[in-house]
This record gives C-alpha cells, structure tokens and sequence, in this order.
C-alpha cells in the first residue's frame, strides 16, 4: 500500500513549485529583462531630478522619465511620488522667477507644474500673480527705490544691481517712465563728474572709459560736450589713440564696467597681439560676471554675461572647455538655490542679497564667506575656495571680487595644473588651467601652460 502512495509525491512537488512561481511571480520579474528598463528609467528621473533637470525637450528631463514609467507600469507608486516632486519643485521655483521678476521663465515652470499634476488652484493662482506682475505698478516701484538706493551708494554701474541697470530695467518696461528717465540723466550726470574728477588726478583712462560708456548710452547727454573738451585737453587736442583705449578697457574692466569695456573694444582700430590678452581678460570678467548673478538668481544678466563670454571667449585658449567650466559654476549656483545640490547652510546668504545693501546681515556673509575663503585655500579645498569667493562677489555692489583674492587662488590653481601635467593627468591639468584663467587670466604662468597643453 505504501510503495502505491510514493508516486503522488512528484505530482505534489511539481504543484506546490508551480504554486510558489506563481506567489513570487512579481519579485522575480523585477530581476529579469521586462522590468530593466524600467528601472533604469526610474534611475534616470531621479537623477535628472538631483540635477535639477525638471523638464528637457529631448525627453531626458525628470518630468519626462518619471511619466515614461507611469506608461510601462501604472501601479509604480515611486514613479508618482517622483512626479509630485517634480510639481513641487517647478512651483517653487517658479516662485523664485516670479520674486526675481521673470515672468518668461515663470510661465515655463507653471506649465511643467501642471503637466506634472501639480494642484490647479495653485497653479492658477500663480499664474495670475505673473500676468498681474508683468506691468504692476508695485515692480516698477520697487526697481525704481533699488535703483534709487544704489545711486546713493555709489554704485552707477556695472552689474544688475547697479543704479544704471535698474533705471533701463523700468524703462525696458515703461519706455516713457519720467521718474526712470530723470534718473538715469542723474546717473550719467555722476558718471561724468567722476570722469571729469579722474582727469583732475591724471587718470585718463578711466576718464575715456566713464565718457565712453555715457556716449554709447546717451550721446546727446548735455554733459558730454564739456567732458570730450576737457579729455581733448589733457591729451593735448589730439584724439584718443589705440594705446588709451586699451588702457581704458583695463580700467573699466578693474571698475566692473564690462559694458564699457566692450564699447571701448570695438573701437579699437586695429588688432594686435597684445588684444588677445585683453579679450582674455575681459572674457574672464564676463565669465565671473555671469556666475556672480547665477548665485543671485539674476537669469536675464546671466543670460547677456554669458552670450558676451561666447562671443569672446574665442580668446581664452580652449574656448568650450573655459564655457562648460563656466556653465557648471552657475549650474551649481542655480542647485543650491533650488535646494537640490545636497549641500546645506546657503539659506542665509540667499537671504542676505535680498537684504538692504546697507544691511548687517549683508556685513555677517561677508566675514562668514572671507573665513570660508581662507580656511578653503589654506586646505587646498579649491572648488569650496572658488564658491567662497563668488559669493564674496554677489555679495558687493560691483559683481567682482578683490583682485588680489582672485590672484591668490590662481596661482593655487596654477600649481596644481603643474602637478597634474607632472603626472600626465592632462584634462585635470586643463580644467585646472581653465580656473586660474578664470581667477587670474593676466597671470604670467597661463601662456606658457596653455602652449604645453596645445602640444600635447
């Protein structure tokens, strides 16, 4: 009876084997071929979303992957909860652009909110903040008593916090404002007087550069007449030759007149070699310029600071490498203010540049950030030194910072570039090579680097 029984056991075997391949069936598919690419584009949104790509036309944003999973598998709770993260952070941002006063790149995140099943009442909501904003009176305020304030700190011109920017921001948007117009008339007025005191010590230079700049804006200005008479004097009647324009552009370019400087290059008559250390110089302030308003949050001065850097960096050795070196600064900026960069404490530094220029919370990020500085560069902690010292910079009237700072750090720089070539690491030495221009690009050790890195 027994040996009869013993051929049920198989069947029951094959049963309760089919029965656990059945219970397990999910788990084990998530380790074999059907459920791979979806996981790989789960992978994919969420770094696209660290990286603060919320959305990208190729497909390859966060916003995209996470849906491109919901299409495979609906049930992929993961995949939802990535997408309500994505909503999240474009209305925050979105937020962001509205307080900055870009209404453009506003509408962009709203739209990728909404796509992204962000809650209509707030999507709505914003949305009629933003229209109302486009032509609020309040934003014109607003620019107006900025630029007011700037004036009286001194601070004519250079970035966009500068008096001059802000008056032809208003203007930008009111072409006819009378309280705009009479403000911007006094602040070539200044600019002018400071060019008639810089005479007054022999600076002819910086003298050019100021008339230069009122020319390019105004040059019906009532004031420029008596300046061209007063140049012409101490240049003894003859005109200004290509000699003193490059020393002007120098000038405007150590005052943070990058305007100015790329008015008085194109006047330039003839090209030399020498004009080549000049673009270099001036594509580097520019490069500094832009990240400085990347960790403002200035998206239009970034945008003009970067097309002038493409347009001159043709100069600067290896001109993608120095551009991608640049866009990865202010990318980084740009992380830290969207909080997905995995850093911390920035919070009271964005708070402060929002503060009055005359601020003690302005005066505490300063010390905060010259103690980071030092402490980064006494531990050859470049890249924290580097990110001390443009906030340094955004945190100033004028969007750069001390010249012997930068100096310092460029010759840091420049060693390691040194120590890396040594070692036949070239793209480390090259993006070495590529800081210390940005830092420095005057520095004496950059031409002779550049040739040995071409060579090789």
């Amino acid at each position: 009876m027994m040996l009869l029984a013993r051929p049920q056991w198989p069947l029951l075997g094959v049963v309760l084997l089919l029965a656990a391949l059945w219970w397990l069936r999910a788990p084990l598919a998530d380790h074999l071929l059907p459920r791979s690419a979806t996981e790989r584009l789960l992978v994919q949104a969420e770094q696209a979303l660290q990286q603060g790509r919320l959305s990208a036309d190729d497909g390859s944003g966060a916003s995209e992957r996470f849906a491109a999973v919901l299409a495979r598998d609906p049930d992929r709770a993961a995949a939802r909860a990535g997408l309500e993260r994505v909503a999240r952070a474009a209305l925050l941002r979105a937020e962001q652009r509205l307080a900055d006063d870009e209404p453009v790149a506003a509408l962009a995140l709203l739209d990728i909110a909404r796509a992204a099943g962000a809650p209509s009442t707030e999507v709505d909501a914003l949305l009629l903040r933003v229209r109302a904003g486009r032509s609020s009176e309040t934003v014109l305020r607003a620019l107006l008593d900025s630029a007011r304030q700037a004036q009286a700190l001194g601070n004519l011109d250079g970035g966009s916090d500068s008096a001059l920017a802000r008056f032809n921001e208003v203007l930008e948007r009111d072409p006819g404002n009378v309280l705009a117009l009479d403000g911007r008339d006094g602040v070539l007025a200044s600019m002018l007087a400071q060019a008639h005191k810089r005479l007054d010590v022999g600076d002819d230079a910086g003298a050019l550069a100021m008339i230069e700049r009122v020319d390019a804006i105004a040059p019906r200005h009532l004031g420029l007449p008596a300046a061209r008479a007063a140049l012409a004097s101490h240049l003894g009647g003859a005109p200004a030759q290509a000699t003193l324009r490059r020393a002007a552009i120098t000038a405007a370019i150590q005052q943070g007149q990058l305007d100015a400087a790329l008015t008085l290059l194109a006047a330039v008559p003839d090209m030399q070699a020498d004009d080549a250390v000049l673009r270099r110089e001036l594509a580097s302030a520019w490069a500094r310029r832009a990240i400085v308003e990347a960790a403002r949050d200035h998206g239009r001065a970034r945008r003009a600071a970067r097309d002038h850097l493409a347009v001159l960096s043709a100069a600067a050795g290896d001109a993608a490498g120095f551009m991608a070196l640049v866009e990865a600064r202010g990318d980084a900026w740009r992380m830290r203010r969207d909080g997905t960069s995995g850093e911390a404490g920035w919070s009271a530094l964005f708070s402060a540049m929002k503060a009055d220029a005359a601020s003690a919370a302005l005066d505490r990020q300063r010390a905060d950030m010259r103690q980071c500085f030092e402490q980064a560069l006494a531990s050859i902690w470049l890249t924290r030194a580097a990110t001390c010292l443009e906030a340094m910079s955004a945190l100033v009237s004028r969007a750069d910072a001390a010249e012997p700072d930068r100096a310092r750090l460029a010759r840091v720089y420049l060693g390691v570039a040194e120590e890396r070539l040594g070692r036949g690491d070239i793209e480390e030495a090259r993006r070495a090579v590529h800081a210390a221009q940005l830092w420095n690009p005057g520095d004496a050790g950059l031409s002779g680097l550049f040739a040995r890195l071409g060579q090789l």
